[in-house]
């Protein structure tokens, strides 16, 4: 207790400690001070991690992101899987939630592509934004993710009620999951980001993804596909050597079946294409190509338990 008093006078230059009733404020002042000094340091969690744990981390990381990069539904699911499993860490959880929560909304913009109903991955993101106030920022990516538009001039067909059977067989809530968006509101924070998101597009894949998925095929204003052309090539030469992000320039702003024949082949396990090249193939009346790949992404994907 001595210690502290003295600290006090030290720290408030008290010419007369012993004279009470002229620095009782600046003692006040003193204790308030040093309290707030103490709680503070004295209140941070110590996080420890081992060398061995820290190295464990960094592999894993590597392993996730690589994922990302690769980015069919399957490797975005794994990543997601690991990404979650790290969170364990609490010295590192404001990096890994941050790849978690973007790899959800990959998740969400793959869903809309493959006219996935069940909205999980939105939930799951609504969750982890809502319960870190780190993230609250997110929170309009969130809903521009949950609002992109299906590849244009193509038929749509839903892939995951494909995969699980007759309409009959789903359940009421499977018929009826919907996701309330406000578009007024989409447009708004889409003009207030767009020069934002084009900047982060550059470093960032879930950005990168996000710009071309919005802003690749339509006017936001209008709400008119094809009204106007979005160059589009310095995010393609940017990230050249990434699957995800070559996947969903070959989808604006309409089907590129070249490109996405070279990604099947690099990758076979990237189902969603065979999906999209079976609906370019139906669009243009090959029916029997579009059975075979159709078919393809239904045996893929099942597997996968969209």
């Amino acid at each position: 207790m001595k210690n502290i008093v003295f600290l006090v006078i030290i720290l408030l230059g008290i010419k007369k400690p012993y004279d009470m009733k002229k620095n009782a404020k600046k003692i006040t002042q003193g204790f308030l001070l040093i309290s707030i000094i103490l709680f503070t340091f004295c209140s941070q969690p110590k996080f420890k991690i081992t060398p061995q744990q820290r190295t464990e981390f960094n592999l894993r990381i590597q392993e996730a992101d690589k994922l990302i990069h690769q980015g069919s539904y399957q490797d975005l699911k794994e990543a997601c899987r690991i990404y979650e499993e790290l969170t364990k860490y609490p010295a590192f959880q404001a990096k890994t939630r941050a790849k978690l929560l973007e790899t959800l909304l990959l998740l969400v913009m793959r869903d809309r592509e493959l006219a996935v109903l069940d909205d999980k991955h939105f939930k799951k993101a609504s969750s982890l934004i809502e319960k870190n106030p780190a993230l609250n920022n997110f929170e309009k990516y969130k809903n521009m993710a949950a609002s992109i538009p299906s590849v244009q001039n193509t038929r749509s067909i839903p892939l995951s009620d494909f995969i699980k059977g007759s309409e009959e067989e789903q359940t009421a809530s499977r018929k009826t999951i919907t996701t309330p968006i406000d578009m007024e509101k989409i447009k708004q924070d889409w003009m207030n980001t767009k020069m934002e998101l084009q900047q982060r597009a550059f470093l960032n894949l879930f950005f990168a993804y996000l710009y071309i998925a919005f802003y690749g095929n339509r006017n936001i204003l209008t709400l008119d596909y094809l009204s106007e052309k979005t160059d589009l090539s310095s995010i393609q030469e940017s990230h050249a050597g990434i699957p995800l992000i070559q996947y969903k320039l070959a989808l604006v702003p309409e089907i590129n079946t070249a490109n996405l024949e070279k990604l099947k082949d690099q990758n076979q396990n990237f189902y969603e294409i065979y999906y999209y090249l079976g609906l370019d193939a139906l669009n243009k009346g090959n029916l029997l190509t579009a059975e075979k790949n159709i078919l393809e992404a239904h045996q893929g994907l099942s597997l996968i338990h969209i």
